[in-house]
Parts: C-alpha cells; sequence; structure tokens
C-alpha cells in the first residue's frame, strides 16, 4: 500500500525542506541543498502516486549532499 500524502510531507519536513506555498491543492517544497523544487499535489488523505515516491526519494538522497 502505497504512502499517504501527509506522509511523505512529514517526511520532507524532518529532512529540513521548507513549504514555499503553492497554488491550489500543490505544496512546493524547498531545501537549501536541493537544486530542484519538490511539488506535492493532492489532499492530505489520498495516496502518493508512484512518480511522487521516487522524486521524495531522489530530493531526499540529494539534500544529504553537502558538496552543493
Amino acid at each position: 500500500m502505497p504512502p499517504k500524502i501527509r506522509e511523505l510531507i512529514a517526511i520532507l519536513e524532518s529532512a529540513g525542506f521548507e513549504n514555499t506555498g503553492g497554488k491550489g491543492s500543490h505544496r512546493n517544497y524547498k531545501h537549501p541543498n536541493v537544486t530542484k523544487l519538490v511539488t506535492i499535489p493532492s489532499k492530505f488523505g489520498e495516496d502518493a502516486k508512484h512518480y511522487l515516491i521516487k522524486a521524495v526519494k531522489i530530493a531526499l538522497e540529494e539534500s544529504k549532499n553537502e558538496n552543493k
């Protein structure tokens, strides 16, 4: 069973990502070590899509790199 949107948001925020706002139900998360914003669509209770889970994993890996 895929994680819920609220779980992905909690993971991002615990890793140091900050919500920079967005339009409608979309939220943009920014981290100093990550080059791209992570956009989280949908409502908190919905299941996360596979592409969104992959984007969050990539952003988390990039955030751990302190060389940027």
